[in-house]
């Protein structure tokens, strides 16, 4: 089960939960005020380092190969 961080639409807290990929139907509800309208973060991937050829840039990855995104190295 992956780890999310949730943001909730009712009282803005962010909070990280364990759950099943259909986190929808798993019932999680906010800890601050137990709203169930929650939205997913969005992960900011950033300082990835595959086989010493990725940086971090401050805005994400860059492969000096590729360029910006995901290294196909």
């Amino acid at each position: 089960m992956p780890i999310y961080e949730f943001i909730c639409c009712s009282c803005g807290d962010k909070f990280d939960r364990l759950v099943p990929l259909d986190w929808r139907s798993a019932g999680v509800k906010c800890p601050g005020c137990g709203s169930t309208e929650l939205e997913k973060a969005v992960p900011k991937i950033g300082g990835i380092q595959s086989g010493g050829k990725l940086s971090d840039s401050g805005d994400g990855a860059t492969c000096p190969t590729c360029g910006p995104g995901i290294c196909n190295i």
